[in-house]
């Protein structure tokens, strides 16, 4: 009896074997084709995040060289501004799309025009936000500020950033560009609100840098 038992056995593992690993075969296909399914935004969100990242750390290489300024102070400055050989327009709308870049978006555009015909307006972007959540604001919050609100005991949930631009065309042709930025932060345990304090430069200097390159893939063009 049980030399006939081994015997079945013998013969049907390689069956079972065989079964199962074609179940396994076609789970895994199955789950590739559910990936493949998932929506084409939400996939093209996560490409553009990276790419973000991946520009962010290669503009902070490229001005960290030679540097023996500390990181806290490299890209601060009293006043965030350019002049531009470019018309108000160009310069206009390259503010405009580098807001978008960074995931956010316009809250505020007005403009007029002088007297004398010169055009000159107001820019504001809504709250950016740049970091969410307990594990890592805090960190990221030092990392993008002067001076970080001493808050004892303390829970920052999120980090964001505002930018205000004023524009204003000059009668030699030239657009000169002021940038005020403003870095705030949701305390969740102690205060229970909004708190807005200095930044360190990083963004404000971050989102010129982009302006700048957005003129000059007009000019190229």
């Amino acid at each position: 009896m049980k030399i006939l038992i081994a015997f079945l056995l013998l013969f049907t593992l390689p069956f079972f074997y065989e079964n199962n690993k074609c179940s396994h075969l076609l789970l895994a296909q199955e789950e590739e084709e559910i990936l493949e399914e998932e929506s084409t935004p939400k996939k093209e969100k996560v490409k553009e995040s990276k790419k973000q990242k991946q520009e962010e750390l290669e503009f902070e290489e490229s001005d960290q060289k030679g540097s023996k300024i500390p990181d806290r102070l490299r890209y601060y400055k009293e006043k965030y501004d350019e002049t531009y050989q470019y018309s108000f327009e160009s310069v206009w709308n390259a503010v405009k799309e580098a807001i978008i870049d960074l995931n956010c978006m316009v809250a505020q555009e007005k403009y007029s025009q002088t007297d004398e015909g010169f055009f000159k307006g107001k820019l504001e972007s809504d709250y950016c936000v740049f970091s969410v959540g307990l594990d890592s604001t805090f960190d990221v919050l030092k990392r993008y500020s002067l001076e970080l609100p001493l808050i004892r005991g303390g829970r920052w949930m999120t980090g964001r950033m505002k930018y205000v631009f004023n524009i204003e065309e000059k009668s030699d042709g030239s657009v000169y560009l002021l940038l005020r930025g403003e870095i705030s932060g949701f305390e969740n345990y102690v205060t229970h609100r909004v708190h807005f304090w200095k930044s360190n430069g990083y963004w404000e200097t971050y989102i010129l840098n982009r302006i700048r390159e957005k003129l000059l893939a007009v000019k190229n063009d």
